[in-house]
């Protein structure tokens, strides 16, 4: 879901772990749940915050937050709540998907309506659950565009 955050954010940008790691001068915040990650309001009002989500399964993000613990880059956890996310489940109870850490982050950080950010990734998942034969079509949030067909197997 970092991908369809990178789409629905203007101000966003997806970076390859390994391409670079400069944050043109501001503090980065990686939004991570590791054990004692600040909660993201300890950084609200703050404008010169680079917030950065891994999007990685959880072995790849383990890496990823080892080296920029290194660093001394810290680390915060999105505002707690029920995950709507049904495509997949994460190994932990509390988890979220990469789009809704992001979106809980943001009304905290921004103070922005995310409203529309919720709507987008409803209609991306149940689209995504309705090729899968999961939802019915009726069911679908903001519906299947014209011309759109679910392959049978």
């Amino acid at each position: 879901t970092g991908k369809l955050a990178v789409r629905c954010l203007d101000n966003s940008e997806l970076v390859l772990y390994r391409e670079r790691l400069d944050f043109d001068g501001r503090r980065p915040v990686v939004l991570f749940p590791v054990a004692g990650a600040q909660p993201i309001d300890d950084f609200a009002g703050r404008d010169d915050v680079t917030l950065v989500a891994l999007d990685a399964n959880w072995r790849q993000a383990a890496r990823m937050r080892k080296a920029l613990a290194v660093r001394g880059i810290p680390f915060a956890r999105a505002p707690a709540g029920t995950s709507t996310y049904a495509l997949r489940k994460g190994p932990h109870d509390d988890g979220m998907s990469t789009f809704e850490a992001i979106t809980r982050s943001l009304a905290v950080l921004e103070h922005v309506d995310v409203a529309p950010l919720v709507h987008a990734l409803r209609v991306f998942q149940d689209r995504l659950l309705w090729l899968r034969g999961t939802i019915a079509k009726d069911a679908v949030t903001g519906g299947i565009p014209d011309g759109v067909f679910r392959h049978s197997a």
